[in-house]
C-alpha cells in the first residue's frame, strides 16, 4: 500500500504541476510576498483553502490503510477533494481506479455521484469514462444517466467524444434513459428530428415507455 501511494501522488503531483505551468506559461511571474515566518512549501501538498485540507496528504494517508479499510477512507477524501478540485478528484480517482479496481471501484462510483450532485456532469463523465471497461461501464451508465436528466444536448455532445465504442452505446443509452425520465415527449421530438435508424427507433421507444431505473441495453 505504501508503494501505491508514494507511485500514485507523485503522478497526480507530475499532473498538477504540468497543469499549473501551463496555466500560468504565458503570463509573467508575480514577485514573492513570504513573510519572515512563512515556511517553505511542500511541493506534493495541495491545500482546500477554503478548509485547509491537504489532499495529497488525506488521499496517502487513507492508502496506507489495510485493504479492508483504505476503500471507505479513500472514497471519504476523494468526496472531499472533489469540492475543491474537481479535475484533481477525477485524476487520483482514475489512478486509483486503474490500479486496483477491486479495491477503489466503490471509491470511484461514490465520486461520481459527489460530482452528479454537485452538477458537475463533465467531470463524472471524464472519470467514468477514463477507467477499464469492467468498472466503466457502471460509472459510465451512473454519470450519463444522470447528465441525460438534466442537460441532454450537452451530454449526447459528450458521447459523441467517447473513444471506447462498447461505453460509447452504454452512454447513449443512459442519457436516453435519463432523458425519458424526465422529459418524454422532448425526447420524441429530438428523436423524430435527429436521430435515425436504430438510434431513433430506441429513443422513441423509451420515451412511450417508463424508465425501468438502469438504462436498458442499445
Amino acid at each position: 500500500m505504501a508503494v501505491l501511494a508514494v507511485a500514485v501522488l507523485a503522478g497526480v503531483a507530475w499532473w498538477q504541476g504540468e497543469k499549473s505551468r501551463a496555466a500560468h506559461a504565458n503570463q509573467p511571474p508575480d514577485p514573492p510576498k513570504l513573510s519572515s515566518t512563512a515556511r517553505r512549501p511542500n511541493r506534493n501538498e495541495r491545500t482546500d483553502d477554503r478548509n485547509g485540507t491537504d489532499v495529497f496528504g488525506a488521499i496517502a494517508q487513507a492508502i496506507r490503510q489495510p485493504a479492508a479499510t483504505a476503500g471507505p477512507s479513500v472514497r471519504a477524501a476523494l468526496i472531499a477533494a472533489a469540492a475543491d478540485d474537481p479535475d484533481l478528484a477525477v485524476e487520483i480517482g482514475r489512478m486509483l481506479i486503474r490500479t486496483d479496481p477491486e479495491i477503489y471501484g466503490a471509491p470511484g462510483g461514490a465520486l461520481v455521484e459527489a460530482l452528479v450532485a454537485r452538477g458537475d456532469f463533465a467531470a463524472a463523465a471524464r472519470l467514468a469514462t477514463g477507467v477499464p471497461i469492467a468498472t466503466g461501464r457502471t460509472l459510465t451508465a451512473d454519470a450519463f444517466l444522470a447528465w441525460g436528466g438534466q442537460a441532454p444536448d450537452e451530454a449526447l455532445r459528450a458521447v459523441d467524444q467517447i473513444p471506447d465504442a462498447r461505453l460509447r452505446r452504454i452512454a447513449f443509452a443512459a442519457v436516453i434513459e435519463g432523458w425519458a425520465d424526465r422529459d418524454p415527449a422532448g425526447l420524441s421530438v429530438y428523436a423524430r428530428a435527429y436521430f435515425g435508424g436504430e438510434a431513433q427507433a430506441f429513443a422513441l421507444r423509451r420515451a412511450a415507455t417508463a424508465p425501468s431505473g438502469r438504462p436498458a441495453s442499445f
